[in-house]
């Protein structure tokens, strides 16, 4: 009976430990409850405010230029040349630019991902850009140039051998130059021909520089040369002008020993003494 009664007492206080116990937990759950209610909460409030920045944080431009697609990575923008065109691997087309612009095109990895995007690609990826440092300009003009552009013919004149051209670039600005064109490479022509010396002394100083055309040779007595007239060669010394035009030729005075009336005392007259581009051929018999 002792025995039994020692098992009873023990089961006794077995029952009030654990119902001191379950008061204690109780008693925790009501006074921690409402923090850890609180504590929820705060989270489920931090998250809303985190999305609702999200939306409204603006966007910051990426500084090279490069916009990200998924699975789609844009490049950065290349010059292909002025007034180039291109065929559109999105459109099937060929995309144009005129002579003032530039064509660019932005590269994409992998190629062609960008012909699913929308709006159409083309876009984004191919443009023209109209910018004075592209220097990208309409073709010179005049082409074929005339007489009238050339050298010393042209306003402002150009060079020997070279023609005035003009062409209009990038937004609008104008340019000139000169520009070499074998049209415009003028020369002194024969006949007459030009011998050798001692008849003849050379052409006259820069008589075969800044022609306006294709020139006929002439000749002048030695030291005679004319100005602005071009493309005049002087007999040599003791040497004289003889005929005209395309028979013209320098010669010795009296060469055709004809004696002729009309020169001073005992002198010899070739061609008549009388005109005054003969008398140098009065000679002395």
């Amino acid at each position: 009976m002792r025995i039994f009664s020692k098992f009873k007492k023990t089961e006794a206080q077995h029952t009030v430990e654990y119902a001191v116990l379950m008061a204690l937990i109780m008693a925790g759950i009501i006074i921690a409850g409402p923090y850890v209610i609180r504590s929820w909460n705060a989270n489920l409030q931090g998250w809303d405010d985190s999305v609702v920045d999200s939306h409204q944080e603006p966007l910051l431009p990426n500084p090279e230029d490069i916009v990200i697609f998924p699975g789609c990575t844009a490049e950065i923008w290349n010059d292909l040349g002025c007034g180039f065109d291109i065929y559109d691997v999105c459109t099937g087309l060929n995309f144009s630019c005129g002579p003032q612009e530039m064509l660019r095109r932005q590269n994409y990895e992998p190629p062609g991902c960008q012909c699913s995007m929308d709006p159409p690609p083309s876009v984004y990826y191919l443009e023209c850009e109209v910018d004075d440092s592209n220097h990208c300009c309409t073709p010179w003009v005049p082409d074929p140039p005339t007489i009238a552009d050339c050298g010393i013919n042209a306003t402002p004149p150009c060079p020997d051998g070279k023609y005035r051209a003009f062409h209009v670039c990038d937004s609008g600005y104008t340019e000139t130059a000169c520009i070499a064109d074998p049209i415009c490479e003028f020369i002194c022509t024969s006949p007459p021909f030009v011998g050798s010396p001692p008849d003849y002394d050379g052409i006259c100083t820069n008589d075969d520089l800044y022609l306006p055309d294709d020139v006929m040779n002439t000749f002048v007595l030695h030291g005679e040369c004319t100005d602005p007239r071009k493309c005049e060669t002087q007999c040599g010394i003791g040497y004289f002008v003889f005929g005209a035009g395309v028979f013209m030729y320098c010669g010795p005075c009296g060469e055709l020993g004809i004696e002729r009336t009309g020169c001073p005392g005992t002198l010899l007259n070739h061609r008549g003494c009388g005109m005054k581009r003969f008398k140098p051929c009065c000679y002395a018999p």
